[in-house]
């Protein structure tokens, strides 16, 4: 290979010379490229992980305002309040569909279709608590409300006028009436406020309580005081009615409260941390690779920059050495035969450079002056023979 290369031309070596410079370099600069350019991946890998927290963290929040609109409502039976839970929902809706449109990785993917899926269930939860809802105030305000002050209207009515006929016994029985009857709306009212199966119950005691009464003031009544009595007596099942229904109603909605609604939203959040969770962990094993691709990266740059230097060196000390030694020998030669030292020996002469060129050259001198001395020296040989 070297004995090749000696037979370049000078022109030839140095631009070879060059071009192996350049070669190493350019391997230089190409794993430099490769190592920016996976860095570069590796940022846009963790950005993307990054986004796909924060895209859930703000499903989170808006999830937390639902959930919250949602309680405000069951609380408050308010149309703004109804208004409001129905905005957060849109929210996590474009949420949700934006964290399926930008998502990538497939377990994360996975899971955000699953929260998908229980926010739609969520939804239709609440869309049957609003309808319980509406038919729990529809009891309330059309029934409940009607009834119980017809009832205790004629109740105190009935109480009054057997008091002005001076019949304290039965007006007192039509007050132990007024009072079962009162207690008993007190626990229907407490029932709205707690949903407590003991109240329910106590409501229950207290209309048979009222049953009870009322039997025993119908028979001690007579002529228009039994009209009004027999009033009493038709309403008193209907606003017990619509109490036994407005208990399967509320039962009904805690029902769908407790099941859908509290875990869907369970089932949600869990679904969201597990989306945090792996993002953050594919992070760490990035944060980790990265740290330890660029160390490897820095002792790769480190070793073929040193051997891109080393051989750099060697192949300009190679070139110099390949043109300056012949060069230096053959001006030694020159030296020599200038001073007409014909022993002098021109080396390189089988060379195919510049070198072998000048070689020749000197061997076409040295031998041009030899055969110059020997033709002198006849000349001389022979003018003595004249003499």
């Amino acid at each position: 290979m070297l004995q090749l290369f000696s037979n370049l031309n000078i022109g030839t070596r140095i631009n070879a010379g060059f071009g192996a410079i350049l070669v190493l370099i350019t391997a230089l600069a190409a794993m430099s490229w490769l190592e920016l350019s996976q860095s570069g991946e590796n940022f846009g890998a963790y950005a993307n992980m990054a986004s796909d927290a924060l895209l859930v963290s703000e499903i989170d929040g808006d999830m937390g305002e639902l959930r919250l609109g949602v309680r405000r409502y069951m609380g408050t039976n308010d149309e703004a309040d109804l208004q409001l839970a129905n905005e957060a929902y849109k929210q996590v809706r474009h949420g949700v569909e934006l964290a399926d449109k930008e998502i990538q990785n497939p377990a994360r993917a996975k899971l955000m279709q699953e929260i998908d899926a229980h926010s739609i269930a969520y939804h239709k939860g609440f869309e049957q608590i609003v309808d319980l809802i509406h038919k729990r105030n529809t009891l309330v305000n059309d029934q409940l409300n009607v009834f119980g002050p017809e009832i205790r209207e004629k109740l105190t009515e009935l109480n009054e006028m057997l008091t002005k006929q001076g019949n304290f016994q039965v007006a007192n029985m039509a007050g132990i009436v007024q009072e079962d009857f009162l207690s008993a709306r007190l626990y229907v009212s407490k029932f709205l406020d707690t949903n407590d199966d003991a109240a329910i119950n106590r409501a229950r005691a207290e209309f048979k309580e009222v049953e009870a009464a009322l039997v025993q003031l119908k028979s001690s009544v007579s002529g228009e005081l039994s009209y009004t009595l027999a009033a009493v007596e038709a309403d008193l099942p209907k606003y017990e009615k619509a109490f036994e229904e407005l208990a399967v109603v509320i039962a009904e909605r805690n029902k769908v409260r407790a099941e859908v609604l509290d875990a869907n939203g369970k089932v949600i959040s869990e679904k969201i941390e597990a989306v945090k969770a792996s993002a953050h962990h594919d992070e760490n094993e990035l944060q980790t690779g990265t740290a330890g691709a660029a160390k490897a990266a820095e002792i790769e740059n480190a070793v073929l920059t040193g051997v891109t230097l080393l051989l750099g060196v060697f192949i300009a000390w190679f070139i110099g050495r390949g043109i300056t030694h012949p060069v230096t020998a053959m001006t030694s030669v020159m030296s020599r035969l200038a001073n007409r030292d014909w022993a002098a020996e021109v080396p390189n002469t089988d060379a195919r450079d510049e070198i072998g060129q000048m070689a020749r050259a000197v061997l076409v001198f040295k031998e041009s002056g030899m055969a110059a001395d020997a033709m002198q020296a006849e000349q001389r040989a022979e003018q003595l023979k004249k003499e």
